[in-house]
């Protein structure tokens, strides 16, 4: 597992988890796709990710590699459009959810040994359709088209604000519940929307994603 944190931090030893926290951008392995490297400052290396993500990794744990053709394949989904693609059956979705009940909650993180509530939607929506979305809930929020409140469908995004942190929040609508990855509850919970609401205030879904079968609105 490999730190991305938002600014080169030069220190005399080993940078502390108190750093590493307060700095992450996320996390990225050598399981994940490849990423390029910009710039190279105090012994780190400036570098952006498949998913648009910019950040910093110390230069020990980038291993530089001869190739242009970083992200050949990958789908990304659309702004203000949504992608054909084939639901998978419920039972399918609820097992690639649970699966992730073992990981913990951590801020920034985007691996098995912890993520965050974009980095749960984001690796929610590669698994289940193959498609990637951006990695911060802000730019996730500009995918897709808008749905009105109480119009849901089995994974569409919904997105919050924590009343008293004021923190951008993002989970998925399936099973007429929202699963999400949260402080609070220390990893993946599920619950109603209206339970949501009494710790984050709603502030709109999307659609990222339609049949290319059924006509239905769902």
């Amino acid at each position: 597992m490999v730190e991305v944190l938002r600014k080169p931090i030069v220190v005399n030893g080993k940078l502390s988890s108190a750093a590493i926290t307060r700095n992450r951008q996320t996390q990225t392995s050598k399981y994940y796709y490849p990423f390029q490297l910009l710039e190279e400052k105090n012994g780190y290396y400036l570098i952006r990710m498949v998913d648009d993500t910019f950040g910093w990794v110390r230069k020990e744990d980038a291993k530089p590699i001869k190739t242009a053709d970083y992200w050949k394949g990958v789908k990304y989904f659309l702004r203000g459009k949504t992608i054909s693609a084939k639901l998978p059956s419920s039972g399918k979705i609820k097992k690639i959810l649970q699966s992730q009940k073992s990981i913990p909650y951590i801020w920034g993180g985007n691996t098995e040994k912890g993520m965050d509530c974009s980095a749960f939607t984001q690796g929610i929506m590669l698994m289940v359709l193959g498609i990637l979305l951006p990695r911060n809930s802000k730019d996730q929020k500009k995918c897709g088209i808008a749905v009105k409140k109480n119009a849901f469908c089995p994974l569409d995004t919904l997105f919050f604000v924590h009343k008293k942190s004021g923190k951008s929040h993002t989970g998925i609508w399936f099973e007429n519940e929202v699963w999400h990855f949260c402080l609070d509850n220390l990893g993946l919970t599920h619950e109603s929307l209206e339970n949501l609401k009494k710790r984050y205030r709603f502030t709109g879904s999307r659609r990222l994603f339609h049949s290319p079968t059924d006509k239905k609105k769902c």
